[in-house]
């Protein structure tokens, strides 16, 4: 089963790749309309 948003961004934190404000600053940065709806595509977007 793929991971939910909130699971990954949970990893991605915990795992210490991104920093809780970091996480939270990309997020506030990009429009509610555009924040990716799943984690794949929030990894993308992240790579990016």
């Amino acid at each position: 089963m793929p991971l939910t948003v909130e699971q990954f961004t949970q990893r991605l934190t915990s795992s210490g790749v991104m920093s809780e404000d970091g996480m939270r600053s990309w997020i506030a940065s990009v429009p509610v309309e555009q924040r990716p709806p799943d984690a794949e595509l929030l990894a993308r977007e992240l790579v990016k």
